[in-house]
């Protein structure tokens, strides 16, 4: 089956707490790697051990100095907005709207290159505990770490587990 090709990314802002930050912000965000088990099974097998993962991390670059609010101490809510352009299979292209939600503690106040007829950018990386993703309005998926909620498609994968406890 032919799947829609991602374009391009239009615009994109930037939220801590529900004000705008930043406009024009080039995000990488949390990567989910399962920590896994090694079982003997004719060889090495390297079980995922699904909802349980390494650290989450995510950074944060912007024009400009130092935003004050992106690097207050504490857990606060963060969300990115962003307008992307997805190729379908009949060649019409679609401009669809993604955001993503985070709770994240700032790891750093960004360092500052000031050079004379330079544009200045700050780097910030982030300790992220729940991450929740959606596109065209519908949510990908759901992972807070300090609950172990893990939702996928709407499916809850967490939930087998709490049941048993």
């Amino acid at each position: 089956m032919k799947k829609n090709k991602n374009v391009a990314v239009l615009a994109d802002t930037w939220y801590i707490e529900n004000n705008l930050v930043a406009e024009g912000v080039s995000v990488t965000l949390p990567s989910l790697e399962w920590l896994t088990q090694s079982i003997k099974a004719g060889g090495n097998i390297d079980v995922p051990l699904v909802g349980m993962t390494d650290a989450l991390d995510c950074n944060v670059t912007t024009d400009g100095g130092v935003i004050v609010s992106a690097v207050k101490p504490g857990l606060r809510t963060h969300e990115f907005r962003w307008a992307k352009e997805v190729l379908k299979t009949d060649g019409t292209i679609k401009t669809v709207g993604c955001k993503a939600f985070l709770n994240m503690m700032s790891k750093n106040i960004p360092g500052q290159d000031v050079e004379e007829q330079e544009a200045m950018e700050s780097s910030y990386d982030y300790s992220v505990s729940r991450y929740q993703l959606y596109e065209a309005g519908k949510e990908k998926f759901y992972y807070n770490k300090l609950t172990g909620t893990l939702r996928i498609d709407g499916k809850d994968y967490g939930n087998s587990l709490k049941n048993l406890l």
